[in-house]
């Protein structure tokens, strides 16, 4: 039973605490301590017992989940973080992901956001409801990620009061140390009768409760910087002043809460806020106020401007980074709001040297400078002092490298079509500064210049079709008929090339130049293997010897574990990794159901494909990659196109006239033409042609696989 969740992955209900993987780890493994369980589940990591945040989340995503949720997933959906990072900037929240993803004791994990008092509960909570439901729907209760918020006192679906200590003793029911479930009796006094938080009887309060809970399950994104700098530029808009944006706010506020004043609100259920946090907040200087600030103050924005995102603000994460003058209007409109005079503001929206504004203002240059990046980065919403906002440094870059990029690929674009018949060496005199650029910052594009029926691919997807060569015309007709029940199929028709009498230029008179051209530049003539979806690791050996014994993935069914070669990895529970992909052919799965029309048509790509490659898409491998090579413990596996040439009835079988589909080791494959038995099944004779050729291309042990008699 050891390690059994890293053997078969498992999930959470919707909005669970990922501590409650933990406990569910623990109790259904042969771990000797928590600690231990802690260890095996998150990794090498130095946090609170619960791991509020997720530090080594990308180990959990694997190891619990296997892969079926992302490391981010993971992170957003179980975790503290999907509440906290909504109010960072995309780099920052990016940049605090990456860290607690990697989960090692020398990153740092550190929120770059005022978080004052505590960020989470002191001991978990839960709803009795919710406990009930998760039990009627998974068979046991989770503790929720939202209960656990420091100022959550009341469920936000159902509105009850949470629940948290012994009725019986006072002792939380877990605080991360005991592993216990929702609803579970206390591991002091076996009690099962616990004590409501004394929630607050306010509608305001359930509504940002509510608003809390919506925020981190669609992962709102009206709170990052740039974004709520919109907003308030709105509200500005509509209310006239900061000031009077101010009195709105607190009128709302005081109304809806039932208070006297807005120190009430802080006073009552907000331990350690402050009013002052209000005016950092809609003057958006979000890195000195907490989330829940933002929260409240959109909850009265939209009581009193119920239409004001819908109306004024922009789609979110819209920017138009070419515009100077709406950048020019943002710096001042920005400058203003922090309280610097109209002159100041006039200089910090215009393009100046820092002489000319250290003149206008009679003030010394590195005085000047630190005060322009002050007023600019204001707008990012990052509180920089003495120094440019290194996120608008990474957006200028950004632009000028996609410029540069466009500027660049319209070259190439322009030779191709006034030159087709352009080769490698030649494109390089005509335009090797572009190419030199494309090298260095976009080299996957410098394939992405052949036109198919799906517009401009690599050349490395892209196949023949039917005006280009004769096995273009066989594949084109039978993708056509397979790409009807086969996405797969579908997908390789979208990726012929175009025919001959559409490519730029004329493509008809330099017809074969152009075919030898796209074959050195990668494209295929004929089917283009695809990789079965199948992890990548790291996996534990007993977790890929379930995957594979139970068929987990469909392309690696029982036909495959039967004649895959398949042996269980000698180290169940150390990782392993794959090396290769598990190659098949489009349609393979669904040729039985087709024409016989098109199934001769496969056989014949199918036996062209072995031509051409040998034995490369026939085997592939895991092994443990951590390790000294000869530890590897390499175990090669056939892959689903192996085996299904040697199982599957594909071939095609003459005998006295008529035509059959068998298993190619039910057939013969007459070599010399003096002797042919006349009641004995044989390949077609253009198949057989083929073959010849796969012999003599060194392909022969591919064949013999194939138990071709």
């Amino acid at each position: 039973m050891q390690n059994y969740l890293i053997q078969t992955p498992a999930i959470l209900p919707r909005g669970a605490l990922l501590y409650t993987a933990l406990i569910h780890f623990h109790r259904t493994s042969a771990q000797i301590s928590r600690s231990s369980s802690r260890r095996q589940l998150y990794g090498d990591r130095s946090d609170s017992a619960v791991n509020w945040f997720g530090i080594g989340a990308e180990r959990t995503s694997q190891a619990y989940f296997g892969g079926g949720i992302s490391t981010h997933g993971v992170l957003t959906k179980h975790t503290m973080f999907g509440y906290y990072s909504l109010g960072l900037s995309e780099r920052r929240s990016s940049e605090w992901a990456s860290s607690l993803a990697v989960g090692r004791k020398d990153h740092s994990t550190r929120y770059v956001r005022n978080a004052r008092g505590a960020m989470v509960s002191g001991s978990l909570r839960w709803c009795p409801v919710c406990a009930g439901e998760d039990s009627a729907e998974h068979g046991f209760a989770a503790w929720k990620v939202i209960h656990q918020l420091p100022f959550v006192m009341e469920c936000a679906v159902h509105g009850c009061a949470l629940l948290c200590d012994c009725a019986n003793c006072g002792h939380a029911l877990d605080s991360g140390k005991t592993l216990r479930l929702p609803g579970e009796a206390c591991a002091r006094c076996q009690s099962t009768q616990f004590s409501a938080i004394s929630a607050p009887k306010k509608g305001a309060y359930s509504e940002f409760i509510r608003r809390c809970a919506i925020a981190i399950e669609d992962q709102d994104a009206i709170y990052r910087p740039r974004n709520w700098s919109a907003l308030m530029d709105a509200v500005l808009f509509q209310v006239g002043s900061l000031e009077k944006v101010r009195r709105l706010i607190d009128r709302q506020l005081i109304a809806a809460w039932g208070v006297d004043a807005v120190d009430d609100i802080w006073r009552l259920w907000f331990k350690g806020y402050q009013s002052s946090y209000l005016s950092q907040v809609l003057q958006g200087h979000l890195t000195v106020s907490p989330l829940a600030v933002q929260v409240l103050v959109l909850q009265a924005i939209e009581a009193e401007l119920p239409f004001i995102r819908t109306q004024f603000l922009l789609p979110l994460g819209e920017e138009d980074s070419n515009s100077t003058d709406e950048s020019s209007d943002e710096y001042f409109r920005h400058a203003l709001r922090m309280g610097a005079n109209e002159l100041v503001a006039v200089l910090a929206s215009k393009p100046q040297s820092l002489t000319e504004v250290a003149n206008e203002l009679q003030i010394s240059p590195h005085y000047a400078r630190r005060l322009m990046n002050r007023v600019r980065d204001s707008v990012d919403g990052e509180c920089v002092d003495g120094r440019r906002s290194e996120e608008r440094r990474q957006t200028q870059l950004e632009t000028k490298w996609s410029r540069r990029r466009e500027v660049c690929r319209a070259r190439v674009h322009e030779i191709l079509c006034n030159r087709p018949g352009t080769g490698r060496t030649a494109m390089w005199g005509l335009c090797k500064g572009a190419l030199l650029w494309l090298n260095e910052h976009d080299r996957e594009w410098l394939d992405i210049h052949v036109l198919t029926r799906q517009g401009w691919t690599s050349a490395a997807t892209a196949s023949f079709s039917q005006t280009w060569t004769e096995t273009g015309a066989d594949l084109n007709l039978y993708l056509a008929e397979a790409g009807v029940k086969c996405p797969e199929s579908a997908a390789a028709a979208k990726a012929l090339l175009v025919d001959v009498s559409a490519w730029p230029g004329d493509a008809k008179a330099l017809k074969q130049e152009w075919i030898r051209f796209l074959i050195a530049a990668g494209v295929s003539d004929g089917l283009i293997s695809v990789p079965a979806k199948l992890p990548e690791g790291p996996l534990a050996g007993s977790t890929w010897a379930y995957y594979f014994r139970t068929g987990k993935y469909p392309d690696l069914d029982r036909t495959w574990f039967l004649n895959s070669g398949f042996v269980d990895p000698r180290h169940p529970q150390t990782h392993y990794w794959r090396k290769g992909e598990a190659w098949k052919l489009p349609g393979q799965a669904i040729v039985e159901v087709l024409s016989d029309e098109a199934r001769r048509r496969f056989a014949t790509l199918a036996i062209r494909h072995l031509q051409s490659h040998g034995r490369k898409y026939l085997t592939f491998s895991i092994f443990r990659r951590d390790r000294d090579q000869r530890h590897y413990d390499l175990l090669t596996y056939y892959t689903p196109l192996a085996t299904f040439l040697a199982t599957a009835s594909w071939f095609p079988m003459e005998s006295l006239g008529a035509v059959e589909f068998l298993v190619v080791a039910q057939g013969w494959l007459i070599t010399e033409r003096r002797s042919e038995p006349r009641f004995v099944s044989q390949g077609a004779e253009e198949l057989a042609a083929l073959l010849r050729m796969v012999f003599k291309t060194g392909a022969e042990k591919a064949v013999e696989r194939m138990n071709l008699a």
